[in-house]
């Protein structure tokens, strides 16, 4: 399990660094995308497609 969420922070970060200039800011919007999934992750309907919903999150943050 340790392993996927290390591979789905690599892989959003890499994805996110496509909207924005720097790395640090790609690791805060990831950072953030994820403790807000996390924050909401009982109100969330289920069931849900986590990774459409980290990408499309990121891309939103990053956009605005």
């Amino acid at each position: 399990i340790l392993n996927r969420f290390i591979f789905l922070i690599f892989e959003n970060e890499t994805f996110a660094r496509e909207y924005v200039l720097s790395d640090e800011d790609a690791e805060n919007i990831v950072q953030d995308v994820f403790l807000d999934f996390w924050e909401k992750k009982e109100l969330l309907p289920l069931p849900i497609n986590i990774l459409a919903y980290l990408f499309t999150s990121i891309k939103t943050v990053a956009l605005t």
